[in-house]
């Protein structure tokens, strides 16, 4: 999971320059999957999908603009602001549906963290009772495609915490290379510490032509925090 709206990420206006020319898609597909903005109408069922996923985002994603969602007329307060964003063309939130069934199954934030580049920044979260069946990594493949090929983007990045290890695979599934690991950069409710990792894309590049992603433990899992050094090459 990695969709910290309202984060640095998002925050980071330096070289913007108003917002981007086009308009983010009204409709993606996948082979699985349709991504499209949410409505306000959508608030009852989207109220419901932050209560039953409250503990599942507690970790990552308790600064999400659903982990705060108590009831419908709190998601529809959400969504309103979604569609201001939306309007606005600096940031998208997208719902990801089964095709067929229209079942929910993630999230995936788009934010324009530079238009005058273009650059973007993308986040996500799966449905808790979705996890684990690759819908995220399809999810994002194509959210990520859009934005070079629709929108122009010459660089999208994935903010993550390091210790976040299915957001840091879905990144690497998707193409993004490490940047930069920040040790030790943020503290959790729960008064445990860990990093943040910073992933990009640029275009032209995927999965076969970024070179070797970083080794995996013993276990098969990505290394801890100590095991990948700070990358001065960041853009951040």
């Amino acid at each position: 999971m990695n969709d910290r709206t309202g984060s640095r990420p998002g925050s980071d206006q330096r070289a913007a320059t108003g917002p981007p020319a086009a308009n983010f898609a009204a409709r993606l597909e996948t082979g699985r999957l349709y991504l499209r903005p949410y409505r306000v109408a959508d608030a009852a069922w989207y109220g419901e999908m932050a209560k039953r996923n409250h503990r599942h985002l507690a970790r990552f994603e308790s600064g999400n603009a659903a982990f705060g969602i108590a009831d419908e007329a709190g998601a529809r307060v959400v969504l309103h602001s979604f569609a201001e964003l939306a309007q606005q063309r600096t940031a998208w939130f997208l719902g990801a549906f089964l095709k067929g069934t229209d079942e929910f199954v993630a999230q995936v934030y788009v934010g324009a963290a530079d238009p005058g580049l273009p650059r973007f920044t993308i986040g996500f979260f799966a449905d808790g009772a979705h996890e684990g069946r690759g819908y995220v990594t399809e999810a994002v493949r194509a959210a990520v495609r859009h934005l070079f090929a629709g929108l122009g983007a010459q660089k999208v990045d994935l903010w993550c915490d390091d210790t976040n290890v299915r957001c840091r695979r879905v990144a690497e599934r998707c193409g993004f290379r490490l940047e930069a690991h920040r040790v030790g950069d943020q503290r959790h409710p729960d008064g445990t510490i860990s990093g943040t990792c910073v992933y990009a894309i640029f275009p032209g590049q995927s999965a076969g032509n970024l070179g070797a992603a970083p080794p995996a433990g013993p276990d098969g899992d990505l290394p801890g925090p100590g095991a990948l050094r700070e990358d001065s090459g960041s853009a951040q």
